[in-house]
C-alpha cells in the first residue's frame, strides 16, 4: 500500500493567492498547472525546498515556458503545510501560494 508521504500525490492542490508581475493570462494558467504538479511531487518527499528549471519539462518547452525557473518551498502554518512557488524568467515573476487538501 502507499506510505503517508506517497498518499499526498493524490491530494487536491489549490492556489490560494497569486502575485503576478509581467506574465500574460496563458502563461499564468500554465504556470499554475506546473505549480500544482510540483507541489504534489514534492509533497511525497521530505524536502522543504526545491528548484526546478522548466526547460527540463518537455511540455513546458513546447509551450514556450522553458525560460522559467521555479523555486518551491513548503512550510508549516497552523498545523497545515502551505506552499510558495516563485517562477522567474527574464522580466517576469509569478508568486503562487497554495496548499494540498487531503479530502479533495
Amino acid at each position: 500500500m502507499y506510505s503517508k508521504l506517497e498518499k499526498k500525490q493524490f491530494w487536491k492542490p489549490s492556489v490560494d493567492d497569486i502575485q503576478n508581475e509581467g506574465c500574460d493570462e496563458d502563461e499564468l494558467e500554465l504556470l499554475c498547472d506546473y505549480f500544482e504538479h510540483c507541489m504534489r511531487e514534492m509533497a511525497c518527499t521530505k524536502c522543504r525546498k526545491g528548484f526546478y528549471d522548466l526547460s527540463d519539462f518537455e511540455t513546458a518547452v513546447e509551450r514556450e515556458l522553458g525560460g522559467f525557473k521555479l523555486t518551491m518551498e513548503k512550510y508549516p502554518h497552523a498545523g497545515v503545510e502551505q506552499w510558495i512557488g516563485i517562477f522567474e524568467a527574464e522580466g517576469k515573476k509569478l508568486r503562487l501560494f497554495g496548499m494540498l487538501d487531503p479530502n479533495g
